[in-house]
């Protein structure tokens, strides 16, 4: 019984050794790619959400027009204090997007802030803690009661610090 089932697996190994596939490699050729430049992000601030009335920084709500980029002027300010000297050469990063996400609820708190810039690690928290030091914003309006809405602000990394 032995005998037949290690002949059983000789034959086995045998056939699938064969069945592999040629030593020689397989080169694969495709048409060229050109390489495309990377678009500059839109800097500026966008509100999502289901709502009439956009959220607002409390010294933007009694504008009509440019409520958002009053708030995105004020938030960059308050960022701004809170920023120490930049770390990354200005001419080299300084186009580089910063985008700053957060949620405001229906009391005007700020929630969930989100800092998408890969380059430079303290930058996010600095960032955070200026947003978490903010007043509380005026909140979004859909049918004449208050709703949460998102914000989302998208800066150039050298808009984040004072340049004199």
């Amino acid at each position: 019984m032995l005998r037949t089932i290690t002949l059983a697996m000789c034959f086995s190994v045998a056939v699938m050794a064969s069945a592999q596939e040629p030593t020689s490699p397989v080169q694969v050729t495709s048409a060229p790619i050109e390489m495309q430049a990377v678009a500059e992000a839109a800097v500026g601030i966008t509100a999502t959400g289901d709502h009439d009335t956009p959220p607002s920084h409390p010294q933007c709500s009694d504008r009509k027009d440019g409520a958002l980029d009053c708030t995105a002027d004020l938030v960059l300010a308050g960022i701004r204090q809170h920023m120490e000297a930049p770390t990354m050469d200005l001419k080299t990063y300084g186009e580089y997007p910063v985008t700053v996400t957060f949620v405001v609820n229906r009391f005007g708190d700020m929630k969930d802030v989100r800092v998408d810039h890969s380059a430079e690690a303290d930058l996010a928290k600095r960032i955070v803690v200026a947003v978490y030091d903010m007043p509380k914003f005026t909140p979004a309006v859909k049918a004449g009661a208050a709703t949460g809405s998102t914000i989302q602000v998208v800066y150039r990394y050298s808009d984040l610090f004072d340049q004199e």
